[in-house]
């Protein structure tokens, strides 16, 4: 149904409806979740990871880049991570939904270890 100012806003309204789980069918709120097929989604904890392709294998290239273009402090911390990130992926899908969890912990915290120590925002920005 079209709003009669020619907007969108019945679409725009059911954007912001409630979103469940597909598995557990439970609320999409704050808890990490993914789209599976849009609009529907899963909890990272409710998702069959063995079903999925390693989540972090864009993040793996932009660390291997960073890893080889960084010094000192900020250099140690990009390889630790691609280190821990290259482990799961060869024990992948095993990590699973901790895995990720721990992945997405990880990338957090080196953003801001990397904004901190004043890595470019233009590369920060991408992990």
């Amino acid at each position: 149904m079209r709003a009669e100012d020619g907007s969108h806003l019945t679409a725009a309204a059911d954007a912001q409806k409630q979103r469940f789980c597909e598995v557990c069918e439970g609320e999409l709120g704050i808890e990490q979740w993914w789209v599976t097929r849009y609009p529907q989604g899963v909890h990272t904890r409710c998702r069959e990871w063995s079903e999925v392709a390693f989540p972090y294998a864009r993040h793996l290239q932009l660390l291997r880049r960073l890893r080889a273009s960084l010094e000192g402090e900020a250099h140690e911390l990009v390889s630790l991570a691609d280190d821990w990130m290259r482990g799961m992926e060869r024990g992948w899908p095993k990590p699973g939904a901790d895995g990720v969890i721990k992945g997405a912990l990880l990338l957090r915290r080196l953003r801001t270890r990397l904004a901190a120590l004043e890595v470019e925002p233009r590369l920060t920005n991408q992990l």
